[in-house]
């Protein structure tokens, strides 16, 4: 087995990107083939199946948290900075019953879905839902049967795709991030939060190491960069963590 590979599962929106997010998972463990979103990548153009015509009315109330997994299944590990890693190739029995069917039908509710990962052993898929999707899940589990608790984990978060996506807007919303060393927005699907690059020729080092927890509603408005993300994460309830980044340069 190789080196462990890292990364983070986050969704991009970079300066000089049309107004529409650039949707691009980073993690390099490719889920599934033609057309599916991959890990978590984007919304399908696939309708969502109905529930079965005998299916029980769905549950109210939060979605219930999946089983535990057996102690050699469903594990995750980080690296020095927390991030999740992946050490293992996707399990062939869990992308069949799994990633495609699940994701096809979760992405049609950004509304309280908020993305979906691999584990770091690669034999179970996390789906991040809100507390208001145990419809959703419920159709999960009625699509996939006894090989949901086998291969799916319901992982409950606070913010939805919509909600993070909406806060990601933002931060490039009209010309409030110009001249901020802003250079990207992302989505990090395993924290529920936005990660924002900060370019190093601005100081970006200096600044991520200035806010280890990040910025968050109750952040000091202190300097501009404060100043503009500061509102963003408190009108948007999201923790923002701040990044030093290194500007692309195109080939």
């Amino acid at each position: 087995m190789g080196p462990p590979v890292r990364a983070r599962a986050s969704v991009l929106l970079t300066v000089g990107a049309s107004a529409l997010a650039v949707l691009c998972l980073v993690v390099a463990i490719v889920l599934s083939s033609s057309g599916a979103p991959q890990n978590g990548a984007g919304p399908s153009s696939s309708p969502s199946p109905p529930p079965p015509p005998s299916a029980p009315p769905p549950s109210s109330g939060p979605p219930p948290s999946s089983p535990a997994a057996p102690p050699d299944r469903g594990v995750n590990r980080t690296d020095e900075e927390g991030q999740r890693v992946w050490d293992g190739a996707p399990d062939p029995a869990m992308e069949a019953a799994a990633t495609l069917p699940v994701q096809e039908l979760l992405w049609t509710r950004t509304d309280v879905f908020a993305g979906a990962a691999l584990t770091s052993d690669g034999t179970m898929l996390e789906i991040f839902v809100t507390d208001d999707g145990a419809e959703v899940v419920d159709q999960a589990r009625d699509l996939l049967g006894a090989e949901f608790d086998a291969y799916v984990r319901v992982a409950p978060v606070e913010h939805s795709w919509d909600e993070l996506t909406a806060a990601q807007d933002a931060v490039f919303a009209g010309d409030g991030a110009e001249g901020l060393g802003i250079i990207s927005a992302g989505i990090d699907i395993v924290g529920n939060h936005l990660d924002v690059g900060i370019d190093v020729e601005m100081d970006g080092e200096r600044i991520a190491a200035a806010h280890p927890e990040g910025i968050t509603a109750s952040t000091p408005r202190t300097t501009p960069l404060e100043r503009h993300l500061v509102p963003i994460a408190a009108e948007h309830d999201v923790l923002i963590d701040l990044r030093a980044e290194e500007m692309a340069v195109a080939a």
